[in-house]
């Protein structure tokens, strides 16, 4: 953020760097604040070997940048960059995080709605967890929700995607926000992505390789790799995905969670496979 703040700067220490024909890639770890910069420093960046982008946008509601996290992201301008650098071809991410003290359900869906339109090609979702000596804990304590015992455990439980929040607040069981997470995920990054939604099958595969490298376990991103592949004419790779996947389901206890809470999705998903699928007894275990 503050790298960009001084726009003379960022400039100057471009444009010096051009002149020495200085050769080094660019990569920004913790995204590019919306509010900070804009197309023709995100151009730069580029031109000097960016080659993905995140977003902190954390919100896509106006009430909650406004009046809860007090970001104040511009939500248009958050569009426009997020087109601009798709225009590009760069690698495009957001990062969403839910659960803010006073962020109601119906909140939560102001920013389901709004991301849901994005041309992004993933979105990191997180969890909004009370970290030391900030805002949140402190209000997070103040209102009952956690006690000073239960820091140290949440803190703990922070560290790992996905895992249930330690305590309930008045908005969300932990329970409750952990699974309305979660499906957010499957939902908007993989059946509703938006590489599969406009055919761009190519790029999607790229992430399908890796998550299905990383969670072996993962029928949802095997069925999204399966229908690319179809979609590709890569009908053996496609159909050797189906059959992994079914094996998956009758020997992998993850894998048959996932895909009891996603069988509708995953069906359909893989709709070119109807007669290999209704011949598959789900309930059978190997």
């Amino acid at each position: 953020d503050l790298f960009g703040a001084n726009k003379k700067y960022f400039n100057d220490f471009f444009r010096l760097i051009k002149e020495r024909k200085l050769d080094f890639r660019i990569v920004v770890p913790g995204g590019l604040n919306i509010n900070v910069f804009n197309e023709d420093m995100i151009d730069v960046l580029i031109e000097h070997g960016l080659n993905a982008i995140y977003f902190p946008l954390e919100s896509g509601s106006k009430y909650v940048q406004d009046n809860i996290i007090k970001k104040r992201v511009n939500l248009d301008k958050a569009i426009r960059l997020i087109n601009h650098t798709k225009q590009k071809g760069i690698f495009t991410g957001i990062n969403i995080v839910i659960g803010f003290p006073g962020e109601t359900k119906e909140l939560v869906y102001e920013t389901y709605d709004f991301i849901k339109k994005l041309p992004v090609d993933w979105i990191a979702f997180f969890t909004a967890y009370p970290y030391p000596e900030t805002e949140m804990t402190n209000i997070f304590l103040e209102r009952g929700d956690i006690t000073e015992d239960d820091l140290m455990e949440t803190w703990e439980c922070s560290t790992q995607s996905f895992k249930q929040r330690p305590f309930d607040t008045k908005e969300f069981f932990g329970e409750e926000l952990s699974g309305m997470v979660y499906d957010f995920n499957i939902q908007l990054n993989f059946f509703s992505n938006y590489n599969l939604r406009t055919k761009n099958y190519s790029d999607m595969l790229i992430k399908l390789d890796k998550i299905i490298n990383r969670y072996p376990f993962h029928v949802v991103a095997l069925a999204c790799r399966a229908k690319c592949y179809y979609e590709l004419d890569r009908q053996q790779e496609a159909f050797d995905d189906v059959n992994d996947m079914m094996n998956l389901i009758k020997s992998n206890i993850e894998s048959e969670k996932m895909f009891r809470r996603y069988k509708k999705w995953i069906v359909a998903t893989v709709d070119f496979a109807e007669d290999l699928m209704n011949g598959f007894n789900f309930s059978e275990k190997q």
